[in-house]
């Protein structure tokens, strides 16, 4: 009973342990973000949600839902450049089909120049918005969920209930996976991007 008691005792102060230093992490994340959300804004590249989405519902530019790790944070862009139009090959449909792509695929080349091009720090063209968040994910405590990348499973943080390709009919709207070095470039929100078309 004693050696039971000390095994559950070790198991909760490691778990005690991995929860502080989540959090930590989190107001981490939240502190470099909000530094360099004030950095755009200082250099006027930052626009609000509603002009950026009535720009969208126009049929103008291409909003990019860039997932810089996957911890976070989520952030929002938007460039004046259609990523469909722009594209000379045709857009795999997936992240399995991305995935699958060769080393110097058109698509693989043209996406890293698109994603330099708009989301560089120092010179990139696109504005930083704020898309709102989904009720479900705000209210629910579970904020991670289980995605597959071949035969690695990652437990990435991001709103799985919103899709803004949905809710914005004829907007384009692509996610930026920056988990592996080169920019993953999938059509949709993060939740088609990660999860599919038809998840629940």
């Amino acid at each position: 009973m004693i050696a039971f008691a000390i095994v559950v005792a070790v198991v909760a102060a490691l778990i005690l342990t991995c929860l502080v230093f989540e959090r930590r992490q989190q107001h981490r994340l939240a502190a470099d973000d909000h530094a360099f959300r004030a950095g755009l804004e200082a250099a006027g590249r930052t626009a609000s949600w509603e002009t950026v989405e009535a720009r969208l519902r126009a049929g103008e530019g291409t909003l990019l839902v860039q997932l810089v790790s996957p911890k976070g944070p989520v952030r929002e862009w938007w460039t004046t450049e259609r990523f469909r139009a722009s594209c000379p090959c045709d857009i795999p449909a997936s992240k399995e089909a991305v995935l699958q792509l060769p080393e110097g695929h058109p698509y693989l080349e043209f996406t890293e120049r698109f994603v330099k091009q708009a989301l560089d720090p120092e010179d990139g063209v696109a504005t930083l918005t704020e898309a709102p968040q989904s009720s479900a994910y705000q209210q629910s405590r579970a904020k991670y969920t289980t995605v597959g990348f071949g035969n690695m499973v990652v437990p990435a943080r991001f709103d799985r209930e919103r899709r803004l390709e949905r809710e914005l009919p004829g907007a384009s709207v692509v996610t930026v996976i920056e988990w592996f070095g080169i920019p993953l470039v999938i059509p949709g929100d993060a939740r088609t991007a990660l999860l599919g078309e038809g998840s629940a």
